[in-house]
């Protein structure tokens, strides 16, 4: 079709995170349809794959926070936060890039089994906002204020990209895996 419908951000907790999904992705279907964004990328670069993404030889770009802040584009219809955001701010943030000027977009946020205290906090705020929340997610244990402190000042370290981890039986049968 003309019109850009596997354009996805993807943003990530970690430099060392976006560039080892850049090399996992990269190496399939997606060859030289995907850019990266992190402080490690030089200047030009980083202006190449916004201007290849704005006009749709690029379909997926992969990027920081950090990075993506401030970082606007017309047609995004999908937003893939491949980490969970440490803060709501964060998700709101990341989110942000889809949907825009009235548009309808999407967002999918994986998440793990250590990402449960910060899950329920983010069903709360797309509840509030009108969307749909599996009520398991609301059913979760609320995460203490020090908790989701600790959240933002010390995100968790994550396993490898492309590592399985094992799935907590209760969350997987909520989710059913």
């Amino acid at each position: 079709t003309s019109e850009i419908t596997a354009t996805h951000p993807r943003p990530l907790q970690s430099k060392d995170r976006a560039k080892e999904l850049f090399h996992v992705l990269n190496e399939g279907i997606l060859k030289s349809r995907i850019g990266l964004m992190t402080s490690d990328v030089f200047k030009e670069q980083r202006k190449a794959n916004i201007e290849g993404f704005r006009v749709g030889r690029l379909w997926v770009l992969i990027s920081t926070d950090l990075m993506a802040r401030g970082i606007d584009f017309k047609g995004v219809k999908l937003v893939i936060n491949y980490d969970m955001p440490t803060t709501m701010i964060g998700y709101i943030h990341r989110v942000g890039r889809t949907g825009r000027a009235g548009r309808k977009g999407n967002a999918i946020t994986f998440f793990t089994n250590e990402d449960k205290p910060i899950l329920k906090t983010l069903g709360n705020l797309l509840k509030a906002s009108g969307c749909p929340v599996p009520d398991w997610i609301l059913g979760l244990k609320k995460a203490k204020k020090e908790e989701m402190r600790n959240w933002e000042r010390r995100p968790l370290v994550r396993d490898g990209i492309g590592q399985r981890q094992e799935a907590d039986p209760e969350f997987a049968s909520k989710m059913n895996i």
